[in-house]
C-alpha cells in the first residue's frame, strides 16, 4: 500500500505533461489541427470543426495543469476519461483509414495510418483517468 502514492503522483505527473505537451502544440498550431479535425470527417461543419480545434487543446491545457498540480483531480479524471472514449470510438471508427494530417494525437504530424497502438494507447490513458478518479475518491473515506 505504501508504493500506492507515489505511483498516484507519478501518473498525475506523466499524464499532466503529456496532456501538456499534446495541448499545446495543437494551440500553437491552431489551423492545422483544425485541417486535422476536418480530416477525420466527423462533424462536416466548418464552424463547429472550428470550435472543437480550439476547445480540445484548452481542455488538454487545463487537465494537464491540474494533474501537474494535483487540483480538481476527481473532474479532471471525468473529462480526461470521457475525451479518451470519445478518442477511442474515433480510432476505432477510422481504423485501418490514412489520414493526411496524421491523428493529431500529439500534434501535427505527416499522414499515417491509424491502427491498433492509437486505439491502445488512447485505452491506457483512459485506464490512467480511471485509476486517478478511483485513487481521488478513495482519499476522501
Amino acid at each position: 500500500m505504501i508504493l500506492i502514492e507515489p505511483l498516484f503522483i507519478v501518473i498525475c505527473l506523466m499524464l499532466g505533461v503529456i496532456y501538456l505537451q499534446s495541448g499545446l502544440m495543437k494551440l500553437r498550431s491552431i489551423y492545422a489541427f483544425k485541417n486535422i479535425v476536418q480530416s477525420y470527417e466527423l462533424l462536416n461543419n466548418e464552424h463547429v470543426e472550428k470550435v472543437v480545434a480550439l476547445i480540445i487543446p484548452v481542455l488538454e491545457i487545463y487537465i494537464s495543469l491540474s494533474l501537474i498540480l494535483f487540483k480538481n483531480l476527481l473532474l479532471v479524471s471525468a473529462i480526461g476519461g470521457f475525451l479518451q472514449i470519445i478518442f477511442i470510438a474515433i480510432m476505432i471508427e477510422k481504423y485501418g483509414k490514412k489520414l493526411p494530417y496524421g491523428c493529431g494525437c500529439f500534434g501535427i504530424q505527416a499522414p499515417s495510418k491509424i491502427d491498433l497502438k492509437h486505439i491502445y494507447l488512447n485505452i491506457c490513458f483512459f485506464i490512467l483517468f480511471l485509476c486517478i478518479g478511483i485513487y481521488d475518491m478513495s482519499s476522501w473515506c
